[in-house]
């Protein structure tokens, strides 16, 4: 058969929907995989490090206080540790994998349908005015 295109939205859905990618992959040094703040940091509001820079929870949000006083210090190391994870961390969002799942089921639901719309069509005469006359 003929290649797919490289690129394109269709190709990618086609082969979003056939297939179960492996949500984490390196890039420049950087791991991309699939957020799991929520476990990983359990105060951080939403996700500390995402691939679009405009979910990112913020800095501003961690509780500050005395260096001093031991919240402050657990704090202060979870900073530390927000840092180092945003340093070599790049997180899509959980929906994601909802959004795939269900396109692989539409996808699947609509191929199961090809043999009958291949019919469907096949019955379409292919010269309309000519049968309408012929009635």
């Amino acid at each position: 058969g003929a290649d797919l295109p490289r690129g394109g939205f269709l190709t990618l859905s086609v082969l979003l929907a056939l297939a179960e990618p492996p949500w984490e992959l390196t890039c420049n040094s950087v791991m991309h995989r699939v957020c799991d703040c929520g476990t990983e940091f359990p105060g951080a509001p939403a996700c500390v490090t995402p691939v679009i820079e405009s979910h990112a929870a913020s800095a501003a949000s961690t509780p500050r206080g005395s260096p001093r006083h031991p919240a402050s210090l657990r704090a202060a190391k979870e900073l530390l540790r927000i840092e180092a994870c945003r340093r070599r961390e790049r997180h899509f969002p959980q929906r994601l994998i909802e959004l795939a799942r269900a396109l692989r089921t539409r996808f699947r639901e609509l191929s199961g349908q090809v043999s009958t719309f291949i019919e469907d069509l096949t019955s379409i005469p292919e010269n309309p005015a000519r049968h309408q006359q012929a009635r």
